[in-house]
């Protein structure tokens, strides 16, 4: 629901949107598996086959704390990324 919202209050259409990144609060292995996430309650939880098979979208997941580095260094602004949200876990 939080990802509809946040399309829906951006304005954006459906092919305007590359992909999904998602950070998780733990470890994710580079398929996409959530290997343990002890606060959400996850232990080996593909949550990128979940958000796509939810959204339609590609996704993309790792580290929470990783991927808010890389937001907020501006790397995602090197790879000609023109808008990124972040929503927190509450919002989810």
């Amino acid at each position: 629901e939080s990802v509809k919202a946040k399309i829906a209050e951006k304005k954006l259409a459906s092919e305007d949107i590359i992909g999904i990144g998602l950070g998780v609060p733990g470890a994710v292995d580079a398929d996409g598996m959530c290997l343990q996430a002890v606060n959400l309650g996850w232990s080996k939880l593909n949550v990128v086959k979940e958000l796509e098979s939810l959204t339609g979208f590609k996704v993309k997941a790792g580290n929470d704390a990783t991927l808010r580095h890389s937001v907020s260094s501006g790397e995602a602004a090197d790879r000609d990324i023109r808008t990124c949200s972040l929503l927190p876990s509450e919002q989810a």
